[in-house]
């Protein structure tokens, strides 16, 4: 791509700006004393290319280019789903949303101080994913984890699968309700993983979206989502939650989500 460049600066300002504005993610990070180099070997550098992903990662009865952004892609394919107790999988009891709204308005908040749920209405109407968003968010776990990857990752647009040596990683954009979608495989302690991802995206935040602030939720049923924080401390404090008017045990809690809750003790 550059080998007609001569002028290293000149292909460090591009691709400065390349990343700044979404084109490209660097695969890889750069170490603090690399990047105050002023010259480097542009040839090791590997990167993601949105552009150039499919869509979905799935089979579709329309052709990739018939689509042009990715929330209309993903929009029938990548849905909320409830809690089952029954799946013995683990696909729903390790499913979690990270939710994306407007940085401090009082009216765009979503979670209330109080109330430690929220419904799937409050969520269409409170949140937003920017077009983009998904591409560095895996751009930045492929970045941040790539060296421990058991295999290469699935990416695109709109999903992404992600290996690693006794777990797998899913994560989806769910843009009816501004949300990542994070499936963890294979793991009874999911928290981790889903860590992970969170400190992905709160970095992205950081460096691209400062507008944005995110909330990571366990879904509960065909309506409401707890927040994850709130079942944490509730199951700590013994305390029981609410949805609506459905009233939430400790002994449901640790039923419900004990794959999500401190292994040791109430420490987390």
């Amino acid at each position: 791509m550059w080998s007609s460049v001569k002028d290293i600066k000149i292909i460090d300002a591009f691709l400065d700006l390349m990343i700044r504005y979404g084109l490209v993610m660097p695969l890889q990070q750069r170490q603090e004393e690399e990047q105050s180099k002023s010259e480097f070997d542009v040839d090791e550098l590997r990167f993601l290319v949105p552009s150039v992903l499919k869509f979905t990662l799935v089979e579709s009865s329309m052709a990739d280019n018939a689509w042009s952004l990715s929330a209309f892609a993903a929009r029938n394919l990548n849905v909320y789903e409830k809690y089952n107790h029954a799946n013995d999988d683990l696909m729903t009891t390790n499913t979690a949303y990270i939710a994306f709204s407007i940085r401090k308005t009082s009216h765009s908040s979503i979670v209330n101080v109080i109330d430690p749920s929220v419904s799937l209405s409050q969520l269409k109407e409170t949140t937003f994913a920017p077009e983009g968003i998904f591409s560095r968010i895996v751009g930045g776990i492929c970045a941040g984890q790539g060296d421990i990857f058991a295999r290469n990752p699935k990416i695109s647009r709109t999903q992404a699968r992600f290996f690693f040596d006794k777990s797998a990683v899913h994560v989806l954009l769910v843009p009816s309700i501004g949300s990542l979608k994070v499936i963890v495989h294979q793991a009874l302690r999911p928290r981790g993983m889903l860590r992970m991802v969170e400190d992905t995206v709160a970095q992205v935040l950081r460096e691209c979206y400062r507008g944005l602030t995110s909330t990571t939720f366990l879904p509960f049923n065909d309506e409401y989502l707890f927040v994850l924080e709130k079942v944490v401390d509730a199951h700590r404090t013994k305390k029981q939650l609410y949805a609506d008017e459905d009233v939430v045990t400790p002994g449901t809690l640790q039923s419900m989500y004990g794959s999500w809750l401190p292994a040791l003790g109430m420490l987390d």
